[in-house]
């Protein structure tokens, strides 16, 4: 992202909700962002580069909340503090001519133990292969996008699991709301003596959750 691009990215509430959403927006509020990093830590790096320039700006809850009277004022690092930074000097030599980095520093909810850690990323992974399903695998003429864990490729879940021979994709549907169609597509599942403990395991309960969801709207 360009400088003025990478600011934008910081700023909290970024972008008008009323404003029309692209179809290929993962984003919608400009709060995701620095609401989930503030979540886990106290301090918020942005690095990207782009066409050979590398900008950074920074959120540091610390610095705030000493001078709480000087406002949430955003730290853009220059060049010179950049190449002190070890930790980002790091980062940039395994990134991508093309990038930006999030780097989350000063860890309040850690509380040091490995095996919770690792949980914790697994967790994550699942969350995100289920989330970003539609981005990590779309459809066609669609752009598909890569993310990595770790440096382990995400790959797609999708819980309605429409690969499996035994699942049944009923007709499309399509209901108005606001002047807007919403397009509908039904699946039955594989009954549980059809599949393997593990896929059980991993898609009904999201499966269920969706459609209790969906009843309870309706």
């Amino acid at each position: 992202m360009p400088p003025d691009e990478l600011t934008d990215a910081m700023r909290l509430g970024s972008r008008n909700p009323l404003e029309d959403r692209n179809d290929n927006d993962l984003g919608r509020f400009g709060l995701g962002l620095k609401t989930a990093s503030f979540s886990q830590c106290r301090q918020l790096t942005l690095v990207s580069r782009r066409d050979g320039m590398v900008a950074c700006r920074e959120w540091d809850l610390d610095l705030i909340k000493e001078s709480p009277d000087s406002g949430w004022r955003l730290k853009v690092l220059g060049d010179h503090e950049i190449q002190q930074d070890e930790c980002i000097v790091e980062l940039l030599s395994l990134l991508h001519p093309t990038g930006t980095i999030v780097l989350l520093r000063k860890l309040d909810r850690y509380d040091g133990l490995e095996k919770k850690l690792n949980s914790l990323v697994e967790n994550t992974r699942t969350h995100l292969e289920l989330v970003f399903h539609r981005f990590l695998s779309p459809r066609r003429g669609k752009t598909r996008i890569n993310i990595s864990l770790n440096y382990g490729h995400l790959v797609a879940f999708n819980p309605f699991n429409p690969s499996h021979p035994a699942t049944q994709e009923l007709p499309s549907q399509s209901i108005h709301v606001n002047g807007r169609t919403v397009n509908i597509q039904p699946y039955v599942l594989p009954h549980y003596n059809k599949i393997s403990r593990d896929e059980y395991q991993r898609n009904y309960p999201h499966c269920w959750i969706i459609w209790f969801l969906r009843v309870q709207y309706y």
